[in-house]
């Protein structure tokens, strides 16, 4: 401020022109801070003075969103545009507006430098710490703003939910709780947040249940203190579960005629009603307890669950019952799981899975879902295989509330029991006891149920930490709840003097996500500390959770050691963590395998095969541990070890030896590896060599082809003279098949071995390759702690070297001394160890690879968590003796004293390929060795994508179909993005995309489409063409001979009509005419798009809703839209019969709905009676699926017509006959195409687009080149006048063509393309739009509908959508909408109305703390300033201060002290930041 100081008002100059007199007060002195023009003086050591005197540091203004957007496509793409995505801090874009806070109401004028706020000092912004990291004046904020409760502090109560809104849950707690002091409420995005909000102490309670109430006991150790209930006879169960059943026999009840003998074996293959899929009486407690007593053994069906990507418990249950099972819905991740980890529901109505029962769709809308329906479901069983069952598993009230309609009495639904079956019910449904008499009629005992259950369902409960317990304010809580003196702690929920209003207003509970809307009661739970009690007393199904979370364990692939040891070290280590199921397979790369196959998901490998798990299958390396303590990071060192007489010089000291470095001269010496492809060994050291040219891979690679070796093994022999022991193989090599090559005494690479050149040869190993050498052999490869750490390969193989300082490493261009006589690693001069100056290359040690999807899940942060690296980049491997006894337990090497977490700030994200790199540096030499195979060329790298897709089969197949054009190499990656990165940063060459990753692919990675595929040669490159088909009586007169109706073309005409798509985002089905039609201005997605927001619905389909007025069926989901649930996942939008998306539909609006696809689309039409709920006008297809269609349309396929676009001259484009009679295409005249006369088809100029096929893509700089051109010719591309070719051109066969072809295996071809086209021009951007991807509007179009929405309280929304488009093109342009305040800008973004907008200060901390959103970009006010901050200072001048830096002023002022007492105070405003926050916190604190 001193610095920059501009008159507020003419006239107003400072009166001091030295600006070194305005002196900063300290804490206990004045002190000059500024030289005589305001600039910060700096302090001895480096930095400002000011940072010894200030008031506080705080963060300056920054962008906010939802703790969700952190880490989502979006966020990336916001900080890749930012510059941030590798860095930590950039310039500002050079964009005016930007940073006119006035005009744009964005960042401040003096923002020069933004900086990402995810970072290792900051931590994860979406974390309590990490947002405090970064508001380090959040204490200073804090004690000004709980000044309203000094008195008392605030109780804290954390919400969750969709719209909970924060005040109102603290308005309506300290209106009905008044007696308990003040409340303050605080938002999370989950329960879960809630209990961690609880744990860390940001909350003091919060209220949850089911499998949150036993996470809340079992993982954070809160103590559930009050329940909920609905009627004071359950105490504090929400309910009891139990099965219903009508066939039993004799002997289980009177009456009985079947088989069931209770709740045992005899259940197996009975047909099953569930209420759904891990819902608690419908599967928990049924399924958890049938688990617990041995009935059902999810072990045995493990594997087949990872094979069909199905959760443990689903696979389970489906084999108990022997896929005769109702289990409908779905949860986040199960019980099936989708390419994206997201659940969807397993199997189909009528088939299999766990709805093959199921009356409809299978989802939470069946018929059959939910208490009744599963009752239904029951009493519907027609004895047909897929109609009704023959159990059902409900709630014990659930018959008792059942409307009319039952086919039997109610007594005849009985509760089958451990042992027996029992009457429940008389016959109206009211309980009995167990003589059968009704409970309440004299001489009646207990309910029944209450013996005859498959347990009790805790209800909901307030939760808090147990130091909460029995202090003042818990006993002032439960008073105000009615609690205190109550002796049977149970008291109706309005005891605590509440009034009924008040009573409902804390029981909404949508908005005030407290108690449950139904709740009548509350309990006071007894000894809530107790683990004993919260078991016996209260969650007493305790162990059915227990067993339904334990199918979720992590499964862990191991090659060596047994799984029992296996388990027991991992469950013993890492007790916190859900316990592990340990399989075992025959070698590494087979579980690797497992890995990618969701067979396992975890396994520990190293060296070759870290670089396989990361290069062939696309693995993530998560945790790395380190063979030596002596290193700082999960790695080791490769040396060139000799004797000091075998070196030229050692340290500059003449010995007269041969050898001068790691060069020509080692050439023929006598050598020994610690094992073929080994890493210190191997990969290192011949790497290094043949990388820098030593050693020459080409020179060798015909002789080693002659003689089926391999290329690397055959280089190395000739390189030593044959005098070389490199013992041991891999199932590619040395000879090829995986032999050894050579024999010891004879040649290959065994001619110096000492028994039999295998991995037990004395001489393999590190320990061995020492002996060896030591033996009378010249140079030694191994790793840095070998010759420390010797221990004897055999008996008498002890070093004849007393003094290990003897054994000295060779260096790039000398020999040098690398250990004391101990062999202890010698320290450098400046720290660090020698050897990391001499050394054959530095490699990643053993690590835990992953599928990279499990980097940042919840079960990777529990496992990073039970091995303290959850806040840590490393910590001590656990202490349980088989965790690293490898051989045992086949986890952790013997020396992995620690463990090395890998997604750190230096290493990077080990999803990521840098990240990888970062971490396995040796990446080069590993690479030089394992692409001798193709030394002639170098393999074509192809990237593929998919859940089954297999790398090596892939590269079989195109090496077998594609010879001529040389080698390929097929890598994986989990999605087609993940290719199109892959193929962007040169990882690969070439990938396959369609659709909107095609798009993505140009407009994103500013990639090549080289080939297309297609299915006929008519289409050329398209895939197909979008129509729009209607009746022809629907079209008005004017628009076709025979219409009726009012379609004019595809116009506003068509507003209102019903509507029928094959699917939301599908391509012919929506993407192309509601592309067009947006482009066209004929849909305008800007109107609904706060609606949208507010119904969290995706802007495209609100639009589309809106146009067809409720009238449309548009099926389906994606990952993230129609709807959006709680997680972000996308779910359907709407009922069938009611609106959204899906009034029109048939069934369940799923893509399974019968108007779901092509045909689906046109039923939905052809179907339509008039009525609103049934069939549509319009179907949006391709233009084949009328001439495909089957039998059984109404009318002649003539009658189904196409709606054409406006026409360039702005008149209807009218409709149009596609079809003859039959369903052959017809041209513009009706001539059928192929007779006398026809011309060209009539879709083809009256379309929705044309649907560019699936394409080959590479980067610009591919085309053109030799290997170009080759792939070409190979394709049979080469000399085509036209580009175009059948698949099997290339001089391939029939078979080869199938091979390629098999999408699900090889990735690459659909297996429905027939012809291959050669794009031209395929560099160029408009080449791309004009002549292939012609519907690329259409696709920006619904792309740009998910526009980045920021919120503004200043400027005007047009200058900050300039600014912000401008600023950052390369992200999708962005919506700004205003409010009236910061404040409404927050709740904007708490209600999913916007994405982000900029706060700073008070509002900073609101954004935080009271709405729970995360920090994500700050700005710097001040470019002398090292991060995203500024400081406030106290000023006077200095006749006002005691001293100011120990010179006597006089003054009264000592410091920010007692002093300043009734001074005259200038504060920049009421609540300010510099000017009230950071003073009057830090005076109070």
């Amino acid at each position: 401020t001193v610095r920059d100081y501009s008159p507020p008002e003419n006239g107003a100059e400072l009166s001091e022109t030295d600006k070194s007199n305005y002196v900063g007060i300290c804490d206990t002195t004045c002190t000059i801070l500024f030289d005589s023009d305001g600039n910060p003086l700096e302090k001895i050591g480096g930095g400002y003075k000011y940072e010894d005197c200030n008031t506080g540091k705080s963060a300056s203004n920054a962008m906010v969103a939802k703790r969700e957007f952190v880490g989502s496509d979006a966020y990336n793409l916001l900080l890749a545009a930012m510059d941030l995505a590798e860095k930590t801090d950039a310039p500002t874009a050079d964009e005016a507006n930007l940073k006119n806070e006035d005009a744009a109401g964005l960042f401040s004028s003096d923002a020069n430098i933004l900086h990402k706020l995810e970072t290792q000092e900051l931590g994860d912004p979406r974390t309590d710490e990490g947002f405090k990291s970064f508001f380090t004046a959040y204490d200073n904020f804090k004690a000004v703003l709980t000044t309203e409760s000094k008195a008392q502090d605030a109780l804290k109560v954390c919400i969750a939910g969709e719209d909970v809104d924060a005040n109102t849950c603290t308005t309506r707690l300290e209106t009905a709780y008044a007696m308990a002091g003040p409340f303050e409420c605080i938002s999370r995005g989950s329960d879960d947040e809630c209990l961690q909000a609880v744990q860390n102490g940001d909350a003091a309670l919060a209220v949850v249940g089911g499998f949150q109430l036993f996470a809340a006991r079992e993982d954070y150790k809160l103590a559930a203190i009050v329940a909920e209930s609905t009627s004071l006879d359950l105490g504090s169960a929400s309910y009891s579960g139990f099965d219903q059943e009508e066939h039993v026999p004799p002997d289980a009840i009177d009456g009985g005629q079947g088989s069931i003998t209770g709740l045992d074996m005899s259940l197996k293959g009975q047909k099953a009603c569930h209420t759904g899929y891990r819902k608690t009486s419908g599967w928990v407690l049924p399924v958890g307890k049938m688990i617990d007593d041995g009935i059902m053994d999810p072990t045995r069906w493990r594997a087949e669950a990872q094979e069909e990507n199905v959760r443990v418990d689903a696979e389970t249950v489906e084999k108990f019952w022997d896929d005769n099972v109702c289990a409908p819905g779905k949860t986040a991740d199960g019980p099936a799981i989708d390419a994206n980890g997201n659940g969807k529901v397993y199997g189909e109505t009528g088939k299999g899975g766990l709805c093959k029962l199921c009356k409809e769709d299978c989802t939470e809308n069946d018929p059959y879902a939910g208490y009744e329906g599963a009752v239904l479901c029951m009493d519907e069983d027609d004895g047909k295989d897929a109609t009704g069952g023959d159990i059902a598993f409900v709630k014990h009230s659930t018959i008792k509330d059942y409307g009319a309609g039952l086919t039997l009495d109610k007594s005849e639904y009985v509760g089958i029991c451990p042992t027996k079956a029992m009457q429940l019910y008389d016959k109206d449904g009211n309980y009995v006891d167990e003589g059968g008499n009704t409970v309440g009629t004299d001489g009646a005992g207990q309910p029944a149920y209450l013996s005859c259950n498959t347990g009790k369902s805790a209800s909901n409960a307030l939760v808090s930490k147990e130091d909460f317990v029995g202090t003042a304010r818990y006993n002032q809580l439960m008073a105000a709840l009615g609690l205190s003196y109550k002796a049977d702690a149970s008291a109706p929920i309005d005891n605590g003097g509440i009034t009924n209003t008040e009573a409902g207003d804390v029981k909404d509970e949508d908005t005030v996500g407290l108690w449950s809307s139904d709740t009548s009661f509350l309990n006071r739970l007894e000894d809530p500390t107790s683990d004993e009690a919260f078991k016996t007393n209260f969650f007493t199904a305790f162990n059915q959770f227990e067993e339904i979370r334990n199918t979720d364990k992590l499964i862990v692939c191991i090659s060596k050691g047994t799984t029992g040891a296996c388990e027991a070290a991992l469950d013993s280590a890492y007790a916190d963590l859900a316990p592990f199921t340990c399989i075992k397979e025959d070698s590494d790369d087979e579980c690797l395998q497992a890995i990618k196959s969701n067979k396992a998901d975890l396994t520990v490998v190293g060296g070759n095969q870290l670089f396989t798990a990361f290069e062939r299958y696309g693995l993530a390396a998560i945790v790395a541990e380190s063979s030596s303590t002596d290193l700082g990071d999960a790695s080791y060192w490769g040396v060139a070890l000799t004797k000091k007489a075998m070196c030229k010089t050692v340290d500059g000291a003449e010995q007269g030896g041969p050898i001068t470095g790691l060069d020509e001269s080692l050439r023929g010496k006598k050598a020994c590896h610690t094992g073929y492809r080994k890493t210190s060994g191997w990969y290192l050291p011949v790497g290094k060599l043949a990388d820098e040219g030593v050693m020459d891979f080409d020179r060798w690679a015909g002789e080693a082809d002659e003689e089926g070796v391999r290329v690397d093994a055959e280089t190395v022999e000739k390189f030593w003279d044959d005098n070389v022991c490199a013992p041991g193989k891999t199932a590619e090599g040395p000879k090829l098949g995986g032999e050894i090559y050579g024999e010891p005494g004879g040649g290959g690479l065994c001619k110096l071995c000492k028994k039999d050149c295998t991995k037990d040869d004395p001489y393999a190993g590190y320990d061995g390759a020492l002996y060896c050498m030591d033996s009378g052999n010249d140079v030694a490869f191994v790793k840095h702690s070998t010759v420390r750490d010797y221990s004897p390969p055999e008996n008498g193989a002890e070093l004849s070297e007393t003094d290990k300082s003897n054994y000295v490493g060779i260096c790039d261009t000398t020999c040098t001394i690398l250990f004391d006589s101990d062999g202890n690693p010698l320290e450098k001069i400046g720290g660090g160890y020698k050897y990391e100056d001499c050394n054959t290359g530095k490699s990643a040690s053993n690590a835990m690879v992953a599928k990279r999807e499990f980097v940042g899940s919840d079960a990777y942060n529990l496992l990073l968590a039970a091995m303290d690296l959850a806040e840590k980049t490393d910590a001590p491997t656990a202490d349980e003796a088989n965790l690293k006894n490898e051989d045992a337990a086949g986890l952790f090497s013997s020396d992995a004293n620690i463990l090395h977490k890998l997604e750190t700030q230096e290493l990077g994200d080990p999803r990521t390929d840098e990240g990888f790199k970062s971490f396995f540096t040796a990446y080069d030499n590993f690479k030089a060795v394992l692409t001798t195979e193709s030394k002639a060329q170098d393999a074509l790298k192809v990237c593929i994508a998919g859940e089954d897709v297999d790398a090596n089969t892939c590269t079989t197949r195109l090496e077998t179909a594609y010879a001529m054009a040389g080698p390929f190499e097929c890598i994986s990656r989990g999605s087609d993005d993940e290719c199109l990165q892959a193929v962007q940063n040169g990882d690969a060459a070439l990938a396959v995309v369609g659709g909107f990753q095609l798009f993505a692919a140009r407009e994103d990675y500013k990639l090549a489409a080289i080939v297309a595929e297609s299915t006929s040669l008519d289409l050329g490159s398209a895939s197909y063409y979008g129509v729009a088909l209607t009746k022809r009586s629907m079209c008005s007169p004017d628009a076709i001979d025979g219409g009726q109706g009012s379609i004019t073309g595809l116009d506003m005409s068509l507003k209102g009509q019903k509507a029928c798509h094959t699917g939301y985002r599908k391509t012919s089905g929506w993407v192309l005419p509601v592309g067009k039609m947006i482009d066209d201005g004929i849909m305008d997605p800007t109107r609904w798009r706060a609606e949208a927001q507010e119904e969290n619905v995706r802007v495209d389909a609100e639009t589309v809703e809106k146009f067809w007025d409720d009238n449309v069926c548009a099926p389906g989901k994606t990952a993230d839209g129609p709807a959006i649930d709680a997680n972000g996942n996308g779910k359907v939008y709407g009922e069938t019969g009611k609106g959204g998306l899906c009034k029109l539909c048939k069934e369940d609006c799923t893509e399974n709905d019968p108007y779901a696809g092509y045909e689906g689309a046109v039923l939905c039409m052809d179907e339509d009676d008039g009525k609103d709920a049934t069939g549509g006008d319009i179907a949006f297809v391709k233009h084949s699926t009328i001439k495909d269609y089957g039998a059984g349309l109404t009318l002649d396929k003539s009658e189904y017509v196409g709606i054409c676009p406006t026409k360039a001259d702005g008149s209807d484009g009218g409709c149009m006959q596609l079809y003859d009679k039959d369903g052959n295409y017809v041209d513009e005249g009706g001539n059928t195409v192929g007779t006398d006369g026809a011309g060209q088809p009539a879709y083809l100029s009256c379309n929705t687009g044309k649907s560019a096929s699936n394409a080959l893509v590479s980067k610009e700089d591919f085309v053109g080149t030799a290997r170009y051109n080759q792939l070409m010719a190979a394709l049979g591309l080469s000399y085509k006048a036209d580009a175009s070719a059948p698949i099997d051109n290339g001089g391939i066969t029939n078979t080869e063509a199938g091979d390629v072809k098999d999408e699900d295996t090889v990735g690459l071809w659909s297996s429905d393309t027939s012809f291959l086209n050669r794009l031209e021009d395929p560099t160029s951007d408009e080449a791309f739009k004009t002549n292939f991807f012609t519907a690329f509007n259409q696709f920006e179009e619904i792309r740009n509908t998910d526009k980045l929405i920021v919120c503004i309280s200043k400027g005007t929304t047009g200058a900050c959508e300039a600014a912000l488009d401008s600023a950052y093109a390369d992200l999708a342009p962005f919506t700004c909408i205003k409010e009236d305040s910061d404040d409404e800008c927050l709740q904007a973004i708490k209600s999913n109305k916007a994405d982000l907008t900029v706060v700073g200060g008070n509002q900073l901390f609101t954004a935080f703390e009271r709405y729970g959103l995360a920090a994500i970009v700050a700005e710097s006010s001040s470019t002398d300033l090292g991060d995203a901050s500024y400081w406030g200072v106290a000023l006077t001048k200095k006749a006002m201060c005691k001293t100011v830096d120990g010179a006597e002023q006089g003054g009264p002022i000592t410091g920010l002290d007692e002093s300043l007492r009734g001074k005259k105070a200038c504060h920049t405003g009421y609540r300010k930041t510099s000017g009230w926050y950071l003073p009057v916190g830090k005076l109070a604190d």
